[in-house]
């Protein structure tokens, strides 16, 4: 048993972000908010968020936390994206799509713990765009897989996902990180870069400028308004290295989970823990202010 065991009486709203592979990390912390008995009587999951947290809806176990650490093993091992040629005939053939999506299918029915989402044991809030109007929605009923796939569904990588006529991608495209969906309530953030902090532009190549710029766009709007709010509890995370892919998610799990069980232990739920974590993050700002 790791870190110090809740009151069941001290129950906190779950906010899940999205990160596509590195969503590794949140089921390494999860697996450490488990062990310590922390109480959740709500879950908020965006894209990859939604993923983790449909599966952890089932019950805050132990158990379940390590089997969706197993489930993350294999997805290492299986292509959720298909392979070059296929992707280039999707490209062709002007599909919605570079890739099928039959894999996170499969995944998110293996993650819903029941057909709708209004049945799930832990009541939870799945974040998809609604690209037919341009806003973003925040589902508490409907059918379950058909909304984590739609969270899930990379614009222009997998095709949008028709729910009710309408076309619905990422939720990330528009809150990546829901936790203002908290409201008042306690809440425990977990955020796939949790541990990233802005280093700069990286590298001069076409893809180095794409990525540092999207990096610094998410910097500016996940972590706007977070630092004053006392009832937030961020769960830090490991520092995301370059490189890291698929291939990599057993060491992303098993270092979230290290460091979040250092975190419990020395009293990261407490709030000024959590103040210090966000500021910490909150570099650029800062660094812009100077």
């Amino acid at each position: 048993m790791s870190g110090k065991r809740r009151q069941k009486s001290e129950a906190y709203t779950l906010v899940l972000g999205g990160g596509a592979h590195l969503g590794a990390v949140q089921a390494g912390q999860l697996l450490a908010l488990c062990e310590a008995g922390v109480q959740i009587e709500r879950i908020v999951g965006c894209s990859v968020g939604a993923l983790n947290g449909s599966y952890m809806a089932r019950g805050m176990q132990q158990q379940h936390a390590e089997d969706l650490i197993s489930i993350w093993r294999e997805t290492s091992t299986l292509s959720v994206f298909d392979r070059g040629w296929r992707r280039m005939v999707n490209i062709i053939a002007n599909r919605p799509g570079i890739s099928r999506n039959e894999r996170l299918w499969e995944l998110a029915k293996r993650a819903a713990p029941s057909e709708r989402l209004e049945a799930y044991p832990i009541a939870t809030e799945i974040v998809t765009c609604n690209l037919s109007r341009g806003e973003v929605v925040y589902h508490t009923e409907g059918p379950a897989a058909d909304l984590v796939v739609a969270s899930c569904s990379m614009p222009g990588v997998y095709p949008p996902v028709q729910l009710d006529g309408e076309a619905h991608v990422d939720g990330g495209v528009l809150d990546v990180l829901p936790w203002r969906r908290a409201g008042n309530d306690k809440a425990i953030i977990l955020d796939c870069r949790g541990g990233s902090t802005w280093q700069g532009a990286q590298g001069g190549g076409a893809l180095g400028v794409l990525l540092s710029s999207f990096t610094l766009a998410r910097h500016y709007r996940v972590y706007d308004g977070m630092a004053g709010a006392e009832h937030l509890r961020m769960c830090p995370g490991p520092e995301i290295r370059p490189g890291l892919g698929l291939r990599h998610v057993e060491t992303l799990a098993e270092e979230a989970h290290e460091i979040a069980v250092r975190w419990i232990a020395s009293g990261g739920l407490e709030p000024q823990e959590t103040k210090r974590n966000l500021l910490a993050r909150m570099r650029i700002r800062r660094g812009r202010e100077q």
